[in-house]
């Protein structure tokens, strides 16, 4: 009996805690926007496009701002900003907008391997047990991220560091990744004692980078800050680059005429540079407007420069932030709005190879940045390794292309559906391509 009421009370007050972070936070003088009819939590996992769709149709296009629930923060709603606020949300300093600091197994060792070099240089980059503790934490990063969020409300996510399984797995594998950098790290801050006054160091990656930034601020490194710092990077540059490569192959899959377009195009500029270089990847001017085009249509992500109001904000037209909202653009409607891209509904693989040919031949590439084009972000924190991402791409590609054949399973003919959860959307990773080694 004693079991069942305390059972009671404490379902009682979850309850009431929901729905009190639902209706409190901080106020805010624009439309809210929800669901008609069926307005439970399920439905922000699996619809927001819907909401999206209509709160940029309703509000966005006429240029104001609205809100939604955020599935992030029960107690702080979502503002949605049109693009008429990007230049004062790029330009805020982190003091005011603070920024978020929070597939396939081929594609995701390809990228693992490639970034390893330029993340923690050549003592690691080559052993396998680096590659395991990258792959494990950030499986299990996704994993406890979507987990917490949807097992714990947002008073009790601190629990999670002890009773939660996966989140018990990234402190493992952090751990394990601290031992494996510590001796690097020592070793770095011993040249750093032995260096003369302006000399340059003599190694270019990660580790001395996040090294540097930490003895210009006069901030003690350990190896489990490194760690830490390491995965951060990690995590963006292999999971967001082996999806993104991943949308492109079943766009190419999907069009036979842009395949066989592409292979032609990388046969006669390896044939005029004889080697790839960046100099020649730059000249993949077809694959690079393809690349853009998928990244356009089946964008990752609904949303772009997310933000915080660290203090009360607000904006030259008045627009009125309080302490602690978090704010963003939708970038999947910009990506497909008529009004800024013609035909916007159609995927055209050269769409913006001729605007690069009538236009600006140095504007419009795959990494490039436009207030019509958001995916990467915009201003301070855009996205600092597109163009990395956009170099080790293309190399798959002229690797796929040049020594395989591939095709979709048996029963499947086109491009499977997405999967998407609140605003966050990946390609089908679960399905099996055929691949085959030409003669």
């Amino acid at each position: 009996m004693l079991v069942a009421l305390v059972f009671t009370i404490l379902v009682g007050a979850a309850a009431w805690l929901v729905l009190r972070a639902r209706t409190s936070g901080p106020k805010l003088d624009i439309p809210y926007l929800q669901f008609e009819g069926d307005n439970s939590l399920l439905r922000y996992l699996n619809d927001t496009r819907s909401l999206m769709r209509k709160g940029y149709a309703e509000y966005t296009k006429q240029g104001k701002a609205f809100a939604m629930f955020n599935h992030v923060d029960f107690q702080s709603p979502l503002v949605i900003l049109p693009p008429k606020y990007l230049e004062e949300v790029r330009s805020a300093p982190q003091t005011k907008l603070s920024f978020p600091m929070s597939l396939e197994k081929f594609l995701l060792n390809v990228f693992s391997r490639i970034t390893a070099r330029s993340l923690v240089g050549p003592e690691l980059c080559d052993r396998q047990e680096w590659q395991d503790i990258i792959l494990g934490f950030t499986n299990s990063a996704f994993k406890a991220s979507h987990g917490v969020r949807a097992r714990y409300h947002p008073w009790t996510r601190w629990m999670a560091k002890y009773l939660d399984g996966d989140v018990k797995d990234v402190y493992r594998y952090r751990r394990q990744a601290g031992n494996l950098l510590r001796p690097i790290l020592e070793a770095r801050k011993a040249e750093y004692r032995t260096r003369a006054k302006g000399e340059k160091g003599k190694h270019e990656d990660g580790i001395q980078w996040i090294l540097d930034a930490y003895h210009s601020t006069g901030s003690t490194l350990t190896p489990d800050k490194l760690a830490q710092d390491e995965f951060i990077i990690t995590i963006a540059s292999i999971h967001s680059s082996a999806a993104t490569a991943l949308s492109i192959l079943y766009d190419l899959m999907d069009r036979p005429e842009s395949l066989a377009e592409l292979q032609e195009e990388i046969s006669k500029v390896l044939k005029q540079y004889g080697t790839w270089t960046r100099q020649s990847l730059a000249a993949l001017r077809i694959m690079d407007s393809f690349m853009k085009e998928s990244q356009r249509v089946h964008t990752l992500q609904q949303l772009t420069l997310q933000r915080m109001a660290v203090e009360p904000f607000t904006f030259k037209d008045g627009l009125h932030l309080p302490a602690g909202t978090q704010i963003a653009l939708p970038n999947e409607m910009i990506s497909l709005d008529p009004d800024l891209h013609e035909d916007a509904d159609t995927f055209d693989p050269k769409r913006f190879l001729r605007k690069r040919e009538k236009i600006d031949p140095n504007k419009f590439h795959f990494a490039s940045i436009s207030e019509d084009m958001l995916p990467f972000g915009s201003g301070l924190h855009a996205c600092p390794g597109r163009f990395l991402a956009q170099d080790v791409m293309k190399l798959m590609f002229i690797h796929l292309l040049t020594r395989y054949e591939f095709k979709y399973p048996e029963g499947v003919d086109s491009r499977p559906a997405n999967i998407e959860r609140h605003h966050n959307i990946m390609p089908n990773t679960g399905l099996s391509l055929l691949f085959k080694e030409k003669n």
